[in-house]
């Protein structure tokens, strides 16, 4: 496996007697740590829209910008997909966002049980619904869109 180029840098974050661990599980705590930008990204988006729009109008359009985000740093940083050309970023973006796809209509689920059926106001309701998507994405994008080519 590659080594995210950002585990370097994000190494120098953990204590010494750590280290060894957080090698083994680089990819994943990289994941998790574009994660967190991933869900502030969203959340920059949805919030000040949910003010002025309808909450299962502004998902989407948060989601939209999300994963455009989501997928740069996933392929240059996470996954280290180093081609940018067409014919490998074209694939993997529509497979990415396919993915993705899923896990809007979960998002949008969860939403709607936890604000309308549950009465949980949708900010809180967005938050929990975004551990469980993060998740998911990680799976989806791991086993299925950056996985690595065997050697023929």
């Amino acid at each position: 496996m590659d080594e995210p180029r950002i585990y370097p840098y994000l190494e120098k974050l953990v204590p010494k007697p750590l280290r060894p661990l957080t090698y083994k599980y680089r990819q994943f705590l990289s994941y998790a740590f574009f994660g967190c930008l991933t869900t502030a990204v969203n959340f920059i988006i949805y919030y000040p829209l949910s003010l002025v729009l309808p909450y299962l109008v502004v998902n989407p359009i948060a989601w939209f910008g999300t994963v455009v985000f989501s997928f740069c740093v996933n392929k240059a940083f996470v996954f280290s997909s180093a081609s940018w050309d067409v014919k490998t970023v074209l694939p993997e973006f529509l497979s990415f966002a396919g993915g993705r796809v899923l896990s809007l209509f979960m998002e949008e689920g969860i939403l709607w049980v936890g604000t309308e059926i549950l009465g949980i106001h949708h900010g809180i309701t967005k938050a929990a619904a975004a551990v469980l998507v993060a998740f998911v994405n990680y799976f989806f994008a791991k086993l299925l869109v950056f996985k690595k080519k065997e050697n023929k």
